[in-house]
Order: structure tokens, then C-alpha cells, then sequence
């Protein structure tokens, strides 16, 4: 079968399953833990136990369990084995919605789900587990008989003693968004078929762990007599399989091993597994878009285990791809990162002859080499071998290969051996394989036939000027930051605190590392404090600036600076000017300059006669007549301390306040500051005055005489 009718076979069955389940006709039904099985299994008269309940169904007909815990024990009563469906007629068990119905096993029963031999079924929304770590052997099995056409989605399989899914022989079937961890023998797997085993399979979407890590209701169980439980593991199969955006992790056995023929894997993390990352067996076969990392989970020493092993082929000629695929290993482990066809004579079909084609992949990390054995007709192209340290990187075509060689072409057009700078390597925990800025990945890679135009992640490639090599395309985050300042108050008296507070925003959409503040301070002014958010901010002297470091924002997050500084004295401006620039890391890219700086006028206010009130504001209601003469002396009011003209509280009427035998200190206008005491109903429209007297010397006495608006009509006063 070519590659081309692999890919129509994968479109076919997920046209095929998605249609099927459609219901033209059929009863609904209903099992609750409160139910009864001589009801007749409505909604309000529901049947007692899911087993039951399966075996009423006729094709077209649904079942629906509702929330709660059944109990599982009695073989084969408890156990879910509907008839068959038609093509027309699909048959559903489905769990109730947002409230997941859980079977728990117990009494070494043998599944909690058989479909052996159905065809045209779809199971839904089901939590499978023990009951509190009773003996329960699989999940879901379909043995002996065949099964085809067969949905299951949204499954929740864990702590059993057996197989997650346990399926010897099935054509068309559909495992979607399931989670399936801590099962004694395997996560999906099952014993060799003997009609085609796994043929028109998808699996998509699903987390599949931690096999192996538990056992008869004991973590990490000793006497787990299965050494080796895979997260995904098959016996030989016709295929197709397409395994896709799945995670696959922590199992104590490989994490994917195929012996299907036409295997397609793309679009999966497969992190830190005991054994083999990804294993394949059969012709046809290709991964695309993978990360692999973590081999050994964590154990180090010498191991037989690699991330990619191609090997054991029994059909000559037999052809594999590696594209877009990120392998990264440890030099604690002395083992090879990858290796195909590793001749060995008590298997004659390590001598079979295969084509191998690499593409834009990287191979890092390693303490051993990747081998490529005699037999491989092998293709690399624009792949990084990166094994820190060491001279020698691969062993392919016969010969060793250096780095010096690799970087010099002769191992294939396009390679590399440099260090391909992840973000966040690790080893027996969560990595970060994503690109760094400088990575001699990025825009290194090849494009054309075969080249996916997406990534891991489905960006589109490229987002350069070509394809990145490995698994993820480096994009430099986008972060667009704004920085706004006010100031208070202004108009400032000089000599008087003004405070400027400034505001980033990461207006995304993605986070920023870091981002620089610099604050340009007014020219004459002096510095009085700073004080962060978040960050660190500190006064530089030289430059009279303060300069903020925020460790980094979130897309939508925002930090402020509150900036406070005394306005000059002596100074001919009427004003100061601050400036403040935002920049971001060198790791993201600002897409708006625009919004990047921001400047802050404030007024300031001149005040030479000792009254408190700046001169501008006793230069007339508008601010604007120097020879205001508010008491009618022939002075103007700015110029002299014993008169101050000024606006009352709420600004609706400008009055003068003179004072005959001393000084005005302080003047203030406010609210009523003993609004209890004020006689009831009464108006004060002129508002309140606060003020100090200075008595000119050898004065005892002074009077303050208050002149109101030109217009005003008082009748009476209070004081």
C-alpha cells in the first residue's frame, strides 16, 4: 500500500465513523444506581445495572447511564456487551452529561466492557476503575470475535490490574479523548490478532500513562508479573493506525510500539517512559511532528532502550519516514538515542534491508550514538546530531560520521551537529522543547512533498524564511506593551512633591520574559522615592533617571511604578516634562512602537508672597490678569502676603480674603469640616476657609475681612 492510499484509508474510516454514529431511529433508556431491572428503563422508571441495561438494546437504540457508582462483580451480568448495530442503526452507551458515571470492578472480574464481535457501537462518558483497589482485570476488551466500527470517546480508564483496552481483532474503530493510566499490563494493547488485528484504526486526543505503576491495588507493585507495560502496544497488524495528538508518558514499558504496517504517528509527546520512546515494526510506517524525550524516566546507566527504535522488520524493503521529530536524550544514560536494524543473529530479521528517510529532525542529548545499521538505505536531510562532548555523532552507511563531518556535508544536505538550544530540557519531569531565540534550528530546515505546514503545536510553518528542523517552529513571542503615567498634583507649587505613577500593560498575546522601564526625570527636580509593583526599581544619579525591571508579565497582566519628586525652586520654566520608555525582552517582539514611550507635563505654580496660594491662582478667576486687585489697595494680590485671592471649594465663586496687622499663612479652602454643627437648613455658598495669622511685630490683634462676589446678596452669616 503507498503512502497516498494510507492517508485516503485514514479519511474514509473518519468520514465512516462519524456518520455512523448518527441516529435515525431507536429508543432512548436509562440505568441509575436507584433504578430497578423490572422497570420498564425510562427516565423516571430507569433499569438498576449498565450490564443489564446493554443487553435490552436493540440497533438505533441509546442508552444512557446516569451519575453514580455501580459496582461490578458478577461475570457476565455486570459487564456492558450490547448486541451489534447497523450501519443505519448505530447502538449508544453513553454516560450522563456532566455528572460521569463510574463502574468499579471488583472480584477479579474479567472486563467491565465487552464488545466482542459488535459491530456499529459507541461508548461514551464512562469512568472505569476498581473498586477501591479490588482485583479487576481490563477496562474494555474485544477478544476472540472481531469487532468493527466501533466509537469510543471520552473514557476514563484507570487503577485496573490488566489492560486499559485490551482488543485482539478490530477493523474502523475510534478511541478519542480517552485518559487511560495505572493499568497493570498496558494502557491499549492486546495479544496477536488472527483476522488483521488492528486495521482503520484513529486514536486522537488521548493521555496514556503510568502503566505498569500500579497492580492489584498496590502502587508500583513488585509482583506485577507483565515487566514491560507499554502505553500504546500491538501485536502484528494490517493497519492503517493514526495515532495523533496524544500524550503519552511515565509508563514503565515503551510508549508507543507498533507492529502495525502503515503506522502514522504525528502531533504527540511521548515523555519519559521506562523503555523505548516510539517503536515501529511495519512497513509504511512514519512519525511526524513528535517530541520525544526522557528515556529511562529518569534511570540512568547502561540500557538497551532508545527514544526512536526501527527494528526487527520482517518485510524487506520495507520503508520509513522521520520528519519534523524532536529526540532528546541524557548523557547519564549509556545507551544509543536511537537505532535501526541493530544486527543481531537470533533475529534473521535485523538483516532485512529497509529505506529510512530523516527530515528536519533532531537527535540531542544523548550519551551514545544514534546507529543506523548496514542493511538501512538511509536518507538525512536537514536533521541536527547534537551528542555534547563527544566527536562521533552516528554510525550510519557503514561509517562513523563526526560532527565536523555532519556540519561539512557528507552525511547529507542540510545537517548540523550543534547544540539546538531548547528552552527547557529535562529528564524524568516536563521539559520545554520549544526553541530558543539563536537556536541554529530555526529557519534550517527543508520544505516541499512531505513536509508537514504545521507544527507540534499546529502553528503554520514556516514562520521564516524556511521550515524549522524538530518538532516545534520557533515563533518570537508577541507582546505588545503600553505604558501610560500620571501625575498628582498638577499644577505642583515648586518646592512641593509631585508623584508620577506609571502603568505597564501586556496587551499580548503572549507573555512577556521581561520588560526595562527607563524614567527620564524633569530637569531640576530631585529624586525622592520609587516603589515597584513587582520588579525592582532603583535612582541613577549619572543619567537622573530611574530604571525598572519587571521580571515578566502575562498577556492582559499590567505592574505599576509610583515615581515621587520635589519641583524645583529656582527654575525660569513654567513647567517640567517626564519621560518614561518601555522595552521588551530581546526574546519576544513588540508589534507597536507607538505606545512604547510617554511623557508628563506639569504645571508649576509660583508662590512669592508666603500665602500658600500660587501666584497664578491670584491672578483673577482665570489665572490670567497679573494686577488682580481683590481688596482695591493698589496692589496686586500676588504680590502681597496679607492678601489672597482664591476660588472656594466646589470653584463656583473666586472671593478675598485680607488681613490688617499681620499675614496670611497657609490659606486653604474646604469642605464643612463640622457639618453637625451647622444650624439646620442652612447654606454656606462661599464654602470654608482654613488660615493662619502672622502678626506684624508688636501687633496684638489683626482682622481677616473676607470680600465676596460682586453679585453676591448675603443675608446671613455664620462664622
Amino acid at each position: 500500500m503507498t503512502r497516498k492510499a494510507l492517508a485516503i484509508l485514514i479519511l474514509i474510516f473518519i468520514g465512516l465513523a462519524s456518520a455512523g454514529v448518527s441516529q435515525l431511529y431507536g429508543s432512548i433508556y436509562y440505568v441509575s444506581p436507584n433504578g430497578d431491572n423490572s422497570n420498564p428503563g425510562t427516565h423516571d422508571h430507569p433499569w438498576a445495572t449498565p450490564g443489564y441495561g446493554s443487553r435490552q438494546l436493540q440497533p438505533g437504540d441509546t442508552l444512557i447511564i446516569l451519575g453514580g457508582r455501580y459496582v461490578l462483580s458478577r461475570y457476565p451480568d455486570d459487564i456492558i456487551a450490547p448486541t451489534s448495530g447497523r450501519s443505519d442503526a448505530w447502538i449508544t452507551i453513553i454516560g450522563e452529561e456532566e455528572n460521569t458515571p463510574i463502574l468499579a470492578g471488583r472480584g477479579n472480574l474479567l472486563t467491565a466492557i465487552d464488545l466482542s464481535g459488535c459491530s456499529y457501537v459507541r461508548i461514551e462518558n464512562i469512568e472505569i476503575t476498581s473498586d477501591g483497589g479490588a482485583l479487576f482485570r481490563d477496562g474494555l476488551e474485544i477478544l476472540g470475535s472481531p469487532a468493527s466500527h466501533i466509537v469510543l470517546k471520552n473514557l476514563h480508564i484507570h487503577h485496573i490490574d490488566e489492560f486499559g483496552m485490551n482488543i485482539q481483532d478490530v477493523e474502523d474503530l475510534l478511541v478519542e479523548n480517552c485518559r487511560v493510566h495505572h493499568c497493570g499490563f498496558g494502557g491499549l494493547g492486546g495479544p496477536r490478532g488472527s483476522q488483521g488485528g488492528w486495521r482503520n484504526v484513529v486514536i486522537r486526543g488521548c493521555h496514556l500513562s503510568y502503566s505498569g505503576h500500579y497492580y492489584q491495588g498496590v502502587e508500583d507493585n513488585p509482583d506485577n508479573p507483565y515487566d514491560r507495560p507499554d502505553g500504546f502496544g500491538i501485536e502484528p497488524s494490517n493497519g492503517p493506525v493514526e495515532i495523533a495528538d496524544c500524550i503519552v508518558e511515565h509508563n514503565k514499558g515503551d510508549g508507543l510500539d507498533s507492529k502495525a504496517w502503515n503506522t502514522y504517528i504525528h502531533n504527540c509527546i511521548v515523555a519519559n517512559n521506562s523503555c523505548d520512546g516510539i517503536k515501529l515494526w511495519g512497513d509504511n510506517s512514519k512519525i511526524e511532528n513528535c517530541l520525544i524525550y526522557g528515556t529511562g524516566d529518569g534511570v540512568g546507566g547502561a540500557s538497551p532502550w532508545a527514544g526512536i527504535v526501527i527494528d526487527q522488520i520482517e518485510q524487506p524493503n520495507a520503508y520509513f519516514e522521520i520528519v519534523n521529530t524532536t529526540v532528546h536524550d541524557n548523557p547519564a544514560r549509556e545507551a544509543y538515542s536511537m537505532y535501526v536494524q541493530y544486527p543481531d543473529p537470533q533475529y534473521p530479521s535485523t538483516a532485512n534491508p529497509i529505506t529510512l528517510v530523516m527530515r528536519n529532525t533532531i537527535i540531542a542529548g544523548g550519551g551514545g550514538i544514534v546507529y543506523i545499521g548496514d542493511v538501512v538505505n538511509f536518507t538525512a536531510e536537514h536533521c541536527i546530531f547534537y551528542r555534547p562532548g563527544q566527536d562521533v555523532q552516528i554510525y550510519a552507511n557503514g561509517r562513523d560520521y563526526t560532527a565536523a563531518q555532519i556540519e561539512a556535508g557528507e552525511l547529507g544536505e542540510g545537517d548540523l551537529s550543534r547544540d539546538p538550544l531548547f528552552a527547557s530540557p529535562a529528564w524524568g519531569t516536563e521539559g520545554d522543547y520549544h526553541l530558543q531565540q539563536g537556536s541554529p534550528a530555526i529557519d534550517a530546515g527543508m520544505s516541499g512533498t512531505g513536509i508537514p505546514l504545521v507544527d507540534l503545536e499546529y502553528m503554520p510553518r514556516s514562520q521564516g524564511s524556511a521550515p524549522d528542523i524538530g518538532a516545534y517552529e520557533y515563533k518570537a513571542p508577541i507582546s505588545d506593551l503600553e505604558i501610560t503615567k500620571t501625575d498628582s498634583p498638577d499644577p505642583v507649587t515648586i518646592g512641593e512633591q509631585v508623584t508620577y505613577t506609571l502603568t505597564v500593560v501586556n496587551h499580548g498575546p503572549d507573555p512577556v520574559e521581561y520588560a526595562d522601564v527607563m524614567d527620564e526625570l524633569p530637569f531640576q527636580a530631585s529624586f525622592v522615592s520609587a516603589t515597584p509593583s513587582v520588579g525592582n526599581a532603583s535612582y541613577d544619579q549619572q543619567s537622573h533617571s530611574v530604571n525598572w525591571h519587571i521580571p515578566g508579565l502575562d498577556a492582559n497582566q499590567q505592574a505599576t511604578l509610583t515615581i515621587t519628586v520635589q519641583a524645583p525652586y529656582d527654575t525660569a520654566y513654567d513647567r517640567i516634562v517626564n519621560t518614561a520608555t518601555v522595552t521588551c525582552a530581546a526574546t519576544s517582539v513588540d508589534p507597536n512602537d507607538q505606545n512604547n514611550t510617554v511623557t508628563e507635563e506639569t504645571r508649576l505654580k509660583w508662590e512669592e508672597d508666603g500665602d500658600g496660594v500660587a501666584d497664578l491662582e491670584e491672578q483673577g478667576p482665570q489665572g490670567n490678569d497679573p494686577n488682580y486687585d481683590g481688596n482695591n489697595d493698589g496692589i496686586p494680590d500676588w504680590q502681597q502676603g496679607n492678601v489672597t485671592s482664591i476660588h472656594t471649594f466646589d470653584g463656583s465663586y473666586y472671593v478675598t480674603l485680607a488681613c490688617s496687622g499681620g499675614s496670611l499663612r497657609d490659606v486653604r479652602t474646604m469642605d464643612n469640616p463640622h457639618p453637625q454643627d451647622a444650624p439646620q437648613d442652612a447654606d454656606f455658598p462661599w464654602g470654608f476657609f482654613s488660615f493662619q495669622i502672622e502678626l506684624d511685630p508688636g501687633v496684638t490683634e489683626a482682622t481677616v475681612t473676607l470680600y465676596l462676589p460682586q453679585d453676591s446678596d448675603p443675608t446671613t452669616y455664620y462664622k
